[in-house]
């Protein structure tokens, strides 16, 4: 059901809830403009759906309006839909000022329905707009706002195109991701501007058996106060060939990011024509300012672990309070032809080495480096510029920091600003250059 708030006279239902009886091939345009407050939309089959210009819905925030289990909690659900279409400049908003329970400085504390489908009870919300087990699925051009939890969920899904969508999340909402794709393939977004507190495009496998391929995401503005692009962390199954290029992303808690925590492998990653700026947040949010973060480590000690290959890194513009961070089971990661511009920009201190979400946590009282490599991992460097800027941060170490087995190949790499220092390579644990 969905309520009409924008009349002085009696809520009035629209046919929304009809969705799953329009016949294959049909059309629904809500053609009405206004505010209109619903939950727990489902749309089935074949479908051309269009909320234009001056409609929005407005999800509402009562438990009895959605599905029974979490899975189910959408203002909007495309499922088991084929060749299904949502469109127009209209808006879903997740009205998430009404979730408030405390503001504070850093994550604010919403209200969460205590319900046992929930796995997490800290983030027992619904999302905003899901593609589920569905093929051959376009949304174009909708504005979403202000969601509670993930704004856009595409999961066990082929054949996506996600293009020129507008999503915003309120700056303070932990877990109000922009786009997040799970468990599915063929999917492309594009033209899209995601500007959100957690992370702003995130690459999930959440379901064994169910690997991620095949994903582009281009031509795209982000920004978050966790991590911009995210590959990770849940690689229950693998994620493979996708491509990241000609990406502005505005000043985030982390640039581009991969983090492998279980049993899936990451492999053949794409980071192309991107300018980014990464600096420091609350550090209640994942990040630690870096241009580039790539771990490879178990979610918990001893537990199982796949691993990171064949990434590579080309002609990246970054500004950043912290470099690049390489750690774990990694291999074959390649940057070229990349200028790094370390720059001091927020007030926040750098809180250590971000392993978030392991049970490592955050390692404290260490010092950063443009380029830091550990526990393993190989990274190979060419073509590339590193600049300092003035004033120095006080936590900036060596410009190359390697560690634990940590290897890196540097050919035609550049260091400029870095004048204080007697060299420019620090190894530590008697590792060997």
């Amino acid at each position: 059901m969905a309520r009409d708030l924008g009349s002085d006279a009696a809520p009035r239902e629209v046919p929304l809830r009809g969705w799953t009886t329009v016949p294959k091939g049909g059309q629904l345009v809500l053609d009405r403009p206004g505010t209109f407050l619903a939950g727990g939309l489902v749309a089935h089959g074949s479908i051309d759906i269009v909320i234009p210009r001056g409609v929005r819905l407005l999800a509402s925030h009562k438990r009895s309006d959605y599905g029974p289990t979490q899975p189910d909690w959408y203002l909007i659900a495309l499922r088991n839909c084929t060749g299904c279409s949502l469109r127009g400049g209209g808006t879903l908003d997740g009205d998430a000022r009404a979730w408030d329970k405390v503001r504070a400085p850093g994550r604010r504390a919403l209200v969460d329905w205590a319900d046992p489908s929930c796995p997490v009870p800290s983030e027992c919300r619904p999302r905003l707009l899901g593609v589920l087990d569905s093929r051959q699925v376009s949304v174009r051009g909708l504005a979403l706002r202000d969601p509670v939890y993930w704004a856009l969920h595409v999961r066990h899904s082929v054949h996506v195109a996600l293009d020129g969508l507008d999503i915003h999340s309120e700056w303070g909402v932990a877990n109000a991701d922009g786009v997040d794709v799970d468990g599915s393939w063929d999917v492309d977004v594009r033209g899209c501007t995601v500007l959100t507190a957690d992370d702003a495009v995130c690459l999930k496998a959440c379901t064994p058996g169910r690997p991620t391929r095949r994903v582009s995401v281009t031509n795209c503005t982000l920004r978050s106060r966790s991590a911009a692009v995210k590959v990770g962390s849940e690689t229950r199954a693998d994620i493979s060939d996708v491509t990241f290029g000609d990406l502005t992303i505005l000043p985030s808690h982390r640039g581009l990011a991969i983090q492998l925590r279980d049993e899936g492998s990451v492999e053949r990653i794409a980071f192309r024509d991107i300018g980014l700026h990464a600096r420091h947040y609350h550090p209640s949010w994942w990040g630690g300012g870096e241009a580039l973060h790539v771990t490879a480590v178990p979610r918990v000690a001893g537990g199982p672990l796949g691993r990171v290959r064949g990434v590579s890194v080309e002609r990246v513009q970054a500004r950043s309070e912290t470099g690049v961070f390489v750690a774990g089971r990694v291999s074959d990661l390649r940057i070229s032809q990349a200028h790094l511009t370390m720059a001091w920009r927020s007030g926040w201190p750098y809180a250590g080495l971000d392993f978030r979400p392991s049970d490592r946590g955050v390692v404290p009282g260490t010092t950063s480096h443009a380029l830091f490599v550990t526990e393993g991992a190989a990274v190979a460097v060419r073509d590339s510029a590193v600049e300092y800027l003035r004033p120095l941060r006080p936590d900036w170490g060596s410009p190359l920091l390697q560690s634990q087995g940590g290897r890196s190949e540097l050919q035609d790499v550049h260091v400029t600003g870095w004048c204080d220092a007697p060299s420019l390579l620090t190894t530590v644990n008697g590792d060997a250059v």
